[in-house]
């Protein structure tokens, strides 16, 4: 509530205290945490954080709370850490944050700022992140705005505005949440919901067979098969072909070495044909897996198949 001072602590396993890092101010309440992968190599994660009006962000140390790196991104209110891929290859995984009056890409190896954009809006309310919308193999953002109460599909790659939904300009008409769904209309792109203050929620197309299930103009197959993934080894990206004989119901799911499940692709009345799933080597949170055997799973209908590949980095 703002009467400070506040902090971040951390708890063993027995729910003894074992660290706290405290955020100097009155108004800086942490309003986000996040985990992220190691930063600063000694080989445990780190624990990204948003707080304050300010807009202060942190990296700690998971294990002790010793501050990595700090940062400011001006005007904030609230606040969610969305995770994203890695667009300048260093290594390390970018990320990005509803809170502030501007839109940021920022990496988690130092907080640098990969690229920025004013929204004309008071305050980032909501922000998810989706397929390749605009054919550019880069993922790309939707995000809620406040006032006017905007859904807008930023490009990954630079942050220019690919689409633009008004609520309207009340307070009580702003965008509040943004969601990303799977394909519900069967092509390869995500869907994607928003919904504002009032309790409107809308659902928009992610896109036209962008990353995932593509279908081929050619003859109907005869009987089902999956192919092998190819490249095999790859990095990051792969393609797996699917043979449907009829429409139904598809299903591919990848797992580790220890059977858990990273990355889900679910399409209802997939049609007969030719299919192509691509995977560009990330999970459902976004994040690129390390190298490895991995193995996908098709189901349609009864009918299952497995293979596996290697991700070689």
């Amino acid at each position: 509530n703002n009467g400070g001072p506040q902090a971040v602590v951390g708890f063993d396993t027995l729910g003894q205290l074992s660290w706290s890092y405290t955020l100097a101010g009155s108004l800086n309440a942490p309003w986000s945490l996040r985990e992220i992968p190691d930063v600063n190599g000694d080989g445990t994660p780190e624990i990204l954080g948003l707080y304050g009006f300010n807009g202060g962000l942190f990296a700690i140390t998971e294990d002790a709370g010793i501050p990595v790196w700090t940062a400011s991104l001006g005007a904030s209110n609230g606040g969610k850490i969305v995770l994203l891929n890695d667009l300048n290859n260093n290594g390390y995984v970018d990320f990005a944050l509803s809170g502030p009056q501007v839109f940021y890409r920022l990496d988690s190896y130092l907080g640098n700022v990969l690229w920025s954009v004013p929204l004309n809006s008071s305050y980032v309310r909501g922000i998810d992140y989706l397929s390749d919308v605009n054919g550019d193999n880069i993922r790309d953002i939707a995000v809620a705005t406040q006032q006017p109460g905007k859904i807008i599909v930023l490009n990954g790659a630079n942050g220019t505005m690919l689409s633009e939904y008004v609520f309207g300009t009340s307070i009580s008409q702003r965008g509040d949440r943004v969601a990303r769904l799977s394909s519900i209309d069967g092509n390869a792109s995500t869907e994607f919901v928003g919904g504002n203050r009032e309790g409107r929620v809308i659902c928009f197309s992610g896109g036209q067979n962008t990353v995932g299930v593509e279908p081929e103009p050619a003859s109907i197959p005869t009987e089902f098969s999956v192919s092998q993934n190819y490249p095999n080894p790859f990095n990051p990206t792969t393609t797996i072909e699917i043979d449907l004989p009829v429409q139904g119901n598809l299903t591919v799911k990848v797992f580790d070495v220890l059977g858990r499940e990273v990355r889900s692709f679910d399409y209802e009345k997939a049609s007969a044909g030719v299919h192509k799933i691509v995977w560009d080597g990330t999970n459902q949170r976004g994040m690129s897996v390390a190298s490895g055997v991995y193995f996908y799973h098709v189901r349609v209908g009864e009918k299952t198949a497995v293979r596996r590949m290697l991700m070689l980095k």
